[in-house]
């Protein structure tokens, strides 16, 4: 029933959140992060289903980046539902995502991204939490925002900073 659901969720959340965590401070705990540069991106992001609260969503973007060039990547999502007190404002998206850049490289970070379902508007966090190639032991973040196209997909942008653990500079 929904009303199970909604018991679920808070605990559900709270369990990925501290995975989450876990996560981000093992990885970038145990590199030494090089110089932080400016980062940015562009891109569009598509969903494989409808989005439902408790379930993992996967999905994939494209765009280009600061640093990384034309990139692609992969996403795989837990669907929360999002509250302003007592009232369902939209979903909260979390979880992994996997940046494949233009020279083969890969970024891993972490979103955490709110939709509000009155604006069709996207907001949230990225933390990156290492990657391969130049970008091994990378970290860094910053701030995502967007809206939801007419076809469904969601329109972004990402600013933020990344370091270049590999750079020689």
């Amino acid at each position: 029933s929904s009303e199970k659901l909604m018991k679920f969720i808070p605990s559900l959340y709270q369990s990925s959140l501290i995975a989450i965590l876990a996560l981000t401070l093992s990885v970038t705990s145990s590199v030494s992060a090089g110089k932080f540069v400016p980062y940015k991106s562009k891109g569009v992001a598509g969903l494989f289903a409808q989005p439902a609260p408790g379930e993992i969503v996967s999905g994939a973007d494209s765009g280009n980046a600061t640093h990384l060039g034309k990139y692609e990547s992969t996403l795989d999502l837990l669907v929360l539902p999002l509250f302003d007190g007592p009232n369902f404002v939209g979903l909260k998206f979390v979880g992994p995502t996997t940046i494949h850049a233009a020279n083969g490289d890969l970024v891993e970070s972490i979103l955490d991204v709110d939709l509000d379902l009155a604006t069709n508007s996207i907001t949230g966090i990225y933390t990156v939490v290492g990657g391969t190639g130049r970008w091994d032991g990378a970290s860094g973040g910053g701030d995502l925002k967007g809206a939801v196209n007419a076809d469904g997909t969601f329109s972004y942008t990402t600013k933020g900073v990344i370091s270049r653990p590999k750079s020689k500079k």
